[in-house]
């Protein structure tokens, strides 16, 4: 009964595609260009089309662009030219200026937290020990060279000295962005602590939104 099956279609392979007459060769070359120009073509569309959509929508402040179905809230709109600010507080969290710059800062300030223990994390794994051994004291890594967590455990072998100078640090940053929030001065802005000893704070607008 077999054989009466008609064997599936084979597509040419890279090796069978070699050995065909050049001129198929060039018409299959012809059809996988014309599809990658296609392809690109519509990307080159879309992005005209999410661009125009973003044009439309910072032109009138009065509208979301994150739920461009939404009106922005009244807020967001007094302060359009702040940096990611597409008008999205569905459920008016920072009822007046003072409070979105709290928010704000909060939240500068927890992505830096969020930043240094991402680095901070795997960098100890890799150097703890054998700065450990140059100052010639134990390592607090635990089995298989993990940091001490909650999770990993060891957390009893960190001195309490340590986390009272940590706590004591953050509260001290925490309190000079307090006052700085506070002083009045027309140059401050959400996250400003006065600390660029590396210059990356650029001087042009662009460079400062970023």
């Amino acid at each position: 009964a077999n054989a009466f099956v008609a064997p599936p279609p084979q597509l040419p392979s890279a090796t069978t595609a070699s050995t065909l007459p050049s001129q198929q060769q060039h018409h299959i070359v012809l059809k996988s260009s014309a599809a990658s120009e296609e392809t690109e073509s519509e990307a080159i569309n879309m992005k005209k089309i999410v661009e125009a959509i973003r044009e439309k929508y910072a032109s009138d402040t009065s509208l979301s662009i994150a739920l461009p179905f939404f009106s922005s809230p009244q807020t967001l709109q007094d302060n359009s030219d702040l940096p990611g600010n597409f008008g999205f507080d569905p459920l008016n969290f920072a009822s007046n200026t003072e409070q979105l710059m709290e928010y704000r800062e909060a939240e500068i300030k927890h992505s830096r937290l969020a930043m240094l223990a991402a680095i901070g994390w795997p960098v100890s794994e890799i150097l703890d020990r054998p700065i450990a051994e140059f100052f010639g004291v134990a390592s607090t890594l635990g089995e298989g060279d993990r940091v001490p967590s909650i999770m990993n455990g060891g957390m009893s072998q960190i001195s309490p000295v340590w986390w009272g100078f940590c706590i004591g640090l953050s509260a001290a940053i925490d309190l000079h962005g307090i006052k700085q929030a506070r002083s009045g001065d027309i140059d401050y802005f959400p996250g400003n602590l006065g600390f660029d000893p590396f210059g990356f704070y650029k001087s042009n607008s662009v460079g400062n939104q970023q």
